[in-house]
């Protein structure tokens, strides 16, 4: 444990008459400094879905607070992101101005075959932890570099970023611990990506707030779940496109959707759940899709 400087202690009068802004968001239902997760399927979207994300904060899309951003990719190579880095450019039809806030505060960093560990320790008789000592510097020349400060970290995906027992919560609880250090230090929020369980798969559950794979810790302790869930058989039988009211979706077309929602918040307004579609690069674009009538 680490101490605690029982004079700073704030006192509960102070809490009663202190003026509280209101909270800064880093994402919708996410304040800043703490940890959240996007879980999913394999093989759902999820990865764009969290890039798309990381690159709407860089830029400021859509009224957001404008912050730096890094994503460590541990599965994917540099050539891989950079290709859907282009393909998110072009369909969401960037000016320059946004291509600028894009160089400045967008970091996509490859560890593929790095084996990332965030709970390795420098030596057993300390807590202080390789992953924060490495990022360090990253971290300071981002500052150096950009006008805006960081407002995010992204692992992708979380079990590539340890060596411990998924199902064991003891162990998670570690993991989400260093998370929420390397929040404290950096003064920024962390997004992991995560796998669902196969129950929750095989009954297309990706919606609940157990579904991710492993200790239930990984839900608990954490205070915001985003979820990606692919279009369900029933659902591609009773949706169709506005265009074709009377079409049902169908089989081959329900691989294009994902319905994205939150199924764990703690903070903010309830986050209404959305439809995405991939284009023919992978790219999730909002999809405004309508129940047939008398289905």
């Amino acid at each position: 444990m680490k101490p605690i400087d029982f004079d700073k202690i704030t006192r509960s009068d102070d809490l009663i008459n202190a003026d509280y802004s209101d909270l800064d968001y880093v994402v919708e239902g996410l304040p800043l400094g703490l940890v959240g997760s996007l879980i999913a399927a394999g093989a759902s979207g999820k990865s764009f879905f969290a890039m798309q994300q990381a690159f709407g904060i860089a830029i400021g899309r859509d009224g957001q607070k404008r912050g730096q951003v890094i994503y460590f990719a541990a599965e994917d190579p540099e050539e891989e992101f950079g290709k859907r880095i282009q393909s998110i450019s072009k369909a969401w039809g960037l000016n320059e101005e946004d291509k600028v806030y894009a160089r400045k505060n967008l970091w996509m960093i490859s560890l593929l075959a790095k084996e990332p560990n965030l709970t390795a320790k420098k030596n057993e008789t300390d807590d202080v932890y390789e992953f924060i000592e490495i990022i360090k510097p990253l971290c300071r020349k981002i500052a150096s570099e950009g006008d805006d400060p960081l407002r995010l970290i992204y692992f992708d995906t979380l079990r590539r970023f340890h060596f411990l027992d998924e199902n064991e919560g003891g162990a998670m609880s570690m993991v989400l611990s260093v998370m929420e250090q390397i929040c404290h230090e950096l003064h920024c929020s962390c997004i992991f990506l995560h796998h669902i369980n196969k129950s929750s798969a095989l009954n297309n559950n990706s919606d609940m707030q157990q579904a991710a794979r492993g200790s239930s810790v990984l839900s608990d302790n954490i205070r915001f779940q985003q979820f990606l869930a692919p279009m369900s058989k029933d659902e591609a039988e009773n949706f169709a496109r506005p265009k074709t009211p009377k079409m049902a979706i169908g089989e081959d077309g329900r691989r294009f959707f994902v319905r994205f929602g939150v199924s764990k918040q703690n903070y903010g307004s309830p986050i209404p759940e959305r439809w995405y579609e991939r284009d023919e690069n992978g790219v999730l674009m909002p999809a405004d899709i309508i129940k047939i009538e008398g289905k």
